[in-house]
């Protein structure tokens, strides 16, 4: 999960977010999974840039997206927002650069 930087709210698990908004890429697993909570505002967005442009803005509360993503994003493009928890299984992978 991604959150504002000065976030004071705690979002443990995927059912802490319910009553609050959700920015989510299109047709990705996490929109699958988010949707079997009931309570929680997903936004979908067409991709990482719009809805970290909304987190950042304050138009959702938090982003969901995976952490190889969150960690270059975050570490790259100096926005004002961390990593929060991890939800479900942590798949480590390997990519090999040339």
């Amino acid at each position: 999960m991604i959150v504002r930087k000065n976030e004071k709210r705690s979002f443990p698990t995927l059912e802490s977010l319910r009553d609050y908004k959700l920015g989510l890429g299109q047709s990705t697993n996490f929109e699958q999974k988010v949707k079997t909570i009931p309570g929680i505002d997903i936004k979908t967005h067409p991709g990482p840039p719009e809805y970290l442009t909304d987190l950042t803005s304050g138009c959702i509360d938090a982003a969901l997206n995976d952490w190889l993503l969150v960690g270059c994003r975050l570490r790259n493009f100096n926005l004002p927002l961390k990593a929060g928890a991890t939800f479900g299984d942590v798949n480590k992978i390997g990519i090999t650069f040339s």
